[in-house]
């Protein structure tokens, strides 16, 4: 089998553990090479991971025959359909885009150019989130709670929380029960200077009547990954960065002594479930690949990047109507 001639395109910290990730899979593709507009960021990686810059898109893109797409959000559109206008298969960071309409036309556009589209929702290749998936099926769910928090990062300057972050948990939900929010209530506020919401809360219920709960902020000083899933007859608690499950279980015991016999309940059993230490981001490239050459459709696929960005744009129409104001 021919090996894939692959390209990064934008080397900050998401495209440079794509270009490190496609060093490690030298059996598999060739990494042809990397464009970025920083010089400072573009020789550092091409010094560490041996790799050759170019000095236009245009170029790398006649080069190669797919790409990683980590450039700013706001050039996501832009960059994707060069790609697919070129026949090149393409695996795009979220948010797909930064409106619907360009989300739409990208996953038409690939569709037309027989390419692969892979959006990076990399939780969905989440060990926890995939072995919770399959947990959840035997399940009776009552509601979950999502809660991604950061600190300020001052490198995201061009989306709000609810794209930078919250729509993560917005494609998990998707992809756990495949249900849709629906009668969606949000506040937002704004906390810095550039005029974008940093902390949002969403809450709604799905079409089979789960209640959901999401918070997204980038203002906490402590970075929190968690997933919270309250079921009739369990609690589970997913922790996405050390990708762990935690179930607690109702059970009821009794306890015989001597002829008397004493009932006592027990209110959990605690359970830690142990899933594989796979990288995601490494388990969606080879998904990217895998795709590539079985012309099939990625776990993460275009269609699934537009319903994530159509839910979060929801929320963002609500968080309009209801923003508050910091003090």
């Amino acid at each position: 089998m021919r090996r894939i001639n692959v390209g990064v395109l934008g080397v900050g910290n998401m495209g440079k553990n794509h270009v490190r990730i496609y060093s490690q899979l030298s059996h598999l593709v060739n990494l042809v090479g990397i464009y970025d507009h920083d010089s400072c960021k573009r020789d550092i990686v091409c010094a560490e991971y041996n790799t050759k810059f170019f000095d236009s898109m245009e170029k790398l893109l006649d080069q190669v025959d797919a790409v990683s797409i980590a450039v700013p959000s706001s050039l996501h559109y832009s960059c994707a359909m060069k790609c697919f206008e070129r026949g090149i298969h393409v695996l795009v960071e979220k948010p797909i885009a930064l409106n619907q309409d360009q989300g739409a036309s990208m996953v038409e556009a690939s569709k037309k150019a027989s390419v692969v589209l892979l959006v990076g929702h990399v939780e969905r290749y989440n060990p926890a989130a995939q072995a919770l998936k399959k947990m959840l099926l035997n399940e009776e769910i009552v509601a979950l709670d999502f809660r991604r928090l950061s600190p300020y990062d001052l490198r995201i300057s061009d989306t709000d929380v609810i794209q930078d972050l919250m729509i993560h948990d917005i494609d998990v939900l998707n992809y756990l029960i495949g249900s849709p929010l629906v009668s969606l209530e949000a506040y937002g506020l704004k906390m810095k200077a550039n005029h974008l919401i940093d902390h949002a809360v969403a809450i709604g219920h799905t079409e089979c009547n789960k209640i959901v709960s999401l918070t997204a902020s980038r203002v906490t000083e402590q970075k929190v990954r968690k997933l919270f899933v309250t079921a009739k007859s369990t609690y589970i608690e997913m922790d996405y960065l050390e990708r762990k499950l935690t179930i607690s279980r109702r059970t009821d015991l009794c306890n015989y002594l001597s002829e008397k016999v004493i009932n006592y309940r027990q209110e959990s059993l605690m359970e830690t479930v142990l899933v594989p230490n796979t990288e995601p981001l490494l388990a969606e490239i080879m998904d990217f690949i895998n795709c590539i050459n079985s012309k099939s459709m990625p776990i993460a696929s275009g269609e699934a990047g537009l319903t994530a960005l159509k839910v979060a744009s929801e929320i963002q129409a609500k968080v309009k109507l209801h923003e508050l104001h910091h003090l």
